[in-house]
């Protein structure tokens, strides 16, 4: 017979009733003292639900970024490697060209041009939003331009832009994401 305290016998280590015993008092949780065993399981399950729904929603997070990175079309027009040159358009509301803004990622440059019929009146462009590449300080610039073009397109004259879906909303809006951006 096994008597108290020995190897295997009531209140041992590992015997039955024992400290290490299943369903000893004390249980596995840092706080089971203090818990019923029904509010215990209840916890444990509400942490790891917790748990799953928090990697569930990052790895659903991750899948909606990794696709928008392949199929927008944004992303794509930024990857792809014709140069790095972006170009846009300012015309009239008539759909009168009036100058183009090229931008080369690659040299950091931008360059504007009349884009303007060619003729014998001198159209003054004021204010054009550029963004020099190679100032980290105050790269968002305003400059003029002078042009000989078919009549007069630039007085009172608002422009708009067609172009990389990027740069047209810096030129709208002044959002830099585009120059900015990583893409990752």
């Amino acid at each position: 017979m096994n008597s108290p305290g020995a190897p295997g016998g009531p209140g041992a280590p590992g015997g039955p009733g024992g400290p290490g015993a299943p369903g000893a008092s004390g249980g596995t949780l840092p706080f089971a003292g203090f818990m019923p065993s029904g509010v215990q399981e209840f916890v444990l399950f509400a942490v790891i639900m917790t748990l799953l729904i928090i990697i569930a929603r990052l790895m659903h997070y991750t899948s909606i970024r990794r696709r928008i990175s392949t199929e927008s079309r944004c992303a794509r027009e930024k990857r792809q490697t014709t140069g790095g040159e972006y170009v846009v358009l300012a015309t009239t509301a008539a759909s009168e060209p009036m100058y183009k803004i090229t931008y080369n990622l690659a040299a950091k440059q931008y360059l504007v041009e009349c884009n303007c019929r060619k003729g014998d009146t001198v159209n003054s462009f004021q204010d054009i939003k550029v963004y020099d590449l190679k100032d980290t300080y105050t790269p968002e610039r305003k400059i003029k331009k002078y042009c000989w073009c078919e009549g007069d397109v630039s007085t009172n004259q608002k422009a708009y832009y067609t172009g990389n879906p990027g740069l047209v909303r810096f030129m709208r809006e002044g959002d830099t994401t585009f120059f900015t951006d990583t893409g990752k």
